[in-house]
């Protein structure tokens, strides 16, 4: 058995939780507030996830993008490998899909910045 503490993230009142897992089996969550709780303490006790902001080459300058949507947290050295390896070059819009289906699960980096 193990014992995850977790400060939820999902609204101000940053509940303090506890996950107990069972050889990857959750077997109690407590402390949660909200059914919303329950759910973020779940998922980050045992498939964490983040939503992913940081650059791409676009020439000269640094174009900035962001996950359409979290990815797992476990694998953002490979995501960030395919995106240090992108080049951009203008013009770029607000939204425009930089890497499609970037975790095969169908979330895109797109930009977050306009370039000429």
């Amino acid at each position: 058995m193990s014992e995850k503490k977790i400060i939820c993230t999902v609204c101000p009142k940053g509940c303090r939780i506890t996950v107990i897992l069972n050889d990857g089996i959750i077997e109690s969550i407590e402390g949660n507030i909200c059914a919303r709780g329950k759910k973020y303490a779940s998922d980050e006790a045992t498939e964490p996830r983040r939503v992913l902001t940081t650059t791409v080459r676009a020439g000269e300058v640094m174009l900035s993008v962001r996950s359409t949507s979290a990815l797992k947290k476990d694998r953002m050295f490979d995501y960030m490998k395919t995106i240090n390896t992108t080049k951009v070059s203008g013009p770029v819009s607000i939204g425009d899909v930089i890497i499609k289906n970037i975790d095969g699960e169908g979330t895109d980096i797109i930009a977050t910045k306009n370039i000429k």
